[in-house]
């Protein structure tokens, strides 16, 4: 599963067309988006919900909780899961050369241990109490 902002911090530079709840939509491309999904566009075009009037801004800053609907580019989309999955992999792969490292090192502790165990016992007899 794959949440909004983990799927919009992967996709900065990416083109983007936003409809904000007043019912004006936003299109640009993404420059920076923080944990609350406040998000900074570059270069983007609002259109008014009329369709008849729009504005070219260069900077365009928009609340995270003003947001109604996102929308991406397919090929965007296929783009970002195939990071994701990758990402996944190499966290696997990570993951389980990390599990045979600790497990050597264990190995080679208890190995030691027993070798210390065997050099440092003394065999200790018993004195018989002479009566």
């Amino acid at each position: 599963m794959m949440f909004p902002n983990f799927f919009l911090k992967n996709s900065k530079n990416k083109k983007i067309l936003i409809e904000i709840k007043n019912g004006d939509n936003i299109n640009g491309i993404i420059y920076n988006i923080d944990n609350f999904m406040n998000i900074h566009i570059k270069n983007g075009i609002i259109t008014k919900k009329d369709g008849k009037n729009f504005f070219k801004m260069s900077d365009i800053y928009i609340r995270g909780s003003n947001i109604n609907s996102i929308n991406f580019d397919e090929k965007v989309y296929e783009e970002i899961v195939k990071k994701k999955e990758e990402k996944e992999k190499n966290e696997k792969k990570d993951n389980n050369n990390n599990i045979n490292i600790n497990e050597n090192k264990n190995n080679n502790v208890n190995d030691n241990n027993n070798k210390k165990d065997l050099i440092g016992k003394k065999t200790k007899r018993k004195k018989k109490k002479i009566k």
